[in-house]
């Protein structure tokens, strides 16, 4: 049975090997990056607080879901938003069930789908994100005329022990057939540890932006699903380590 090295953190390691092993994989997990919340003195809810009401949010990770959920029991209990925009269904689920009131105007399994959106009568939207944001939600909204405030939640860190953990991933059994990212900052987390790779190891990402990553460090070859989505990847992979 072939295996590889999920590289996301922890928690969603757990989630998604399933997705993995049913396709006949044995799954290791090295976590390459941490989501850590910023105290509330760091991320400018001062400067964001005349989007008032009925200004739409933009979500794009289940973590800033799940921040923003927070806030909007305190700092912004009394700014309901017109609606949400969306990038994932783990990150639709939790805003339905934490704030099941306020529409969720269009969901997407990634930043450029969920741009092909019109935002019709959208002229101000909240960005909770992360420190390390992509720029292309920003631009292509502000290029709209979209009043876009970003409002910084979480940085992506590097795991304590992320080092041990990789090298008991890589030392576990047989070498890893694959190991797969999910995004550019679990890449570049990754390749800073230097670490000593086996010979003939195939690499996997998420999308073009992290594959992008990948290249830049010397990985030509890199595995894609045609939508970034895990099942899709978990599809890719599979067939991509079949027999023959």
């Amino acid at each position: 049975m072939p295996s590889i090295i999920l590289t996301r953190s922890a928690g969603d390691n757990r989630a998604i090997a399933p997705l993995f092993e049913s396709r006949g994989l044995a799954v290791r997990s090295a976590p390459m990056i941490e989501f850590l919340p910023l105290p509330k003195d760091m991320c400018g809810l001062r400067s964001v607080r005349r989007l008032a009401g009925g200004d739409a949010v933009l979500i794009t990770s289940a973590f800033a879901a799940d921040l923003w959920l927070d806030l909007r029991e305190t700092d912004f209990r009394e700014h309901a938003p017109s609606g949400y925009y969306v990038v994932g269904a783990t990150s639709a689920d939790l805003l339905r069930d934490g704030d099941p009131e306020i529409p969720i105007r269009a969901v997407a399994d990634s930043v450029e789908e969920l741009l092909a959106e019109s935002f019709a009568g959208v002229d101000a939207v909240l960005y909770p994100c992360s420190t390390e944001r992509r720029d292309i939600a920003v631009d292509r909204l502000r290029e709209r005329g979209i009043d876009v405030m970003e409002l910084p939640l979480y940085s992506p860190g590097v795991p304590s022990g992320a080092r041990a953990m990789l090298n008991r991933a890589l030392a576990a059994g047989d070498p890893p057939a694959a190991i797969l990212f999910f995004s550019p900052s679990a890449v570049r987390n990754f390749h800073a540890l230097d670490p000593v790779l086996p010979s003939g190891v195939l690499f996997g990402a998420i999308g073009a932006t992290t594959a992008t990553a990948l290249r830049e460090r010397g990985h030509d070859d890199v595995i894609i699903p045609p939508a970034p989505t895990v099942e899709l990847l978990a599809e890719a992979i599979a067939r991509a380590l079949a027999p023959g």
